[in-house]
């Protein structure tokens, strides 16, 4: 699939949607930096799916952008007020950048929006700086039904980085 999105691109780089997808795949396979970039490049190219604002958005979380991920997240409910995946992204990047307050009120509209859903369950790959007891070995999961999210936070950074930092293992008071 990787390839033939490269492929697509390749044949129309001014297409968003290719952008999109790949950075989607590029999720799951755990790149989250060129999700990033992708979701930005779409978002250049002008386009303001949902799921180009998602994709962005948890890209600026992963970086520790949560400021940027949250006004993305913004523009995202203005389109659709029920978006649980804006709800859901907002919640968790209010938690990383420290407002617990904002973070419990998305979490408990991600709940409302997901009893309207099919599918109440979304992954959410995790900055590396975050550490979790028991440890977490695969991206963490938000089952809409319980929220819960790890006891340490990661530290916010003031600005994008080109790569993740290697893990930090220190708890977080």
């Amino acid at each position: 699939a990787m390839l033939d999105l490269n492929r697509a691109i390749q044949l129309d780089p001014r297409e968003s949607q290719g952008f999109v997808q790949r950075g989607q795949l590029a999720f799951r396979l755990q790149n989250p930096e060129l999700a990033l970039s992708d979701g930005v490049e779409a978002y250049r190219l002008g386009d303001r799916s949902i799921a180009c604002l998602v994709l962005t958005g948890l890209g600026y979380v992963a970086q520790g952008a949560p400021e940027r991920s949250i006004k993305l997240m913004d523009e995202a409910i203005q389109i659709n007020s029920a978006c649980l995946q804006a709800y859901t992204v907002r919640s968790v990047a209010a938690w990383v950048a420290g407002d617990d307050a904002r973070a419990r009120a998305d979490a408990i509209e991600a709940k409302l929006c997901a009893a309207n859903s099919s599918s109440a369950e979304i992954a959410l790959p995790l900055p590396p700086d975050v550490s979790t007891n028991p440890p977490l070995t695969a991206p963490l999961s938000i089952c809409l039904s319980d929220f819960r999210l790890p006891a340490h936070r990661p530290k916010p950074h003031t600005h994008v980085i080109p790569r993740l930092p290697a893990p930090n293992r220190r708890p977080q008071p």
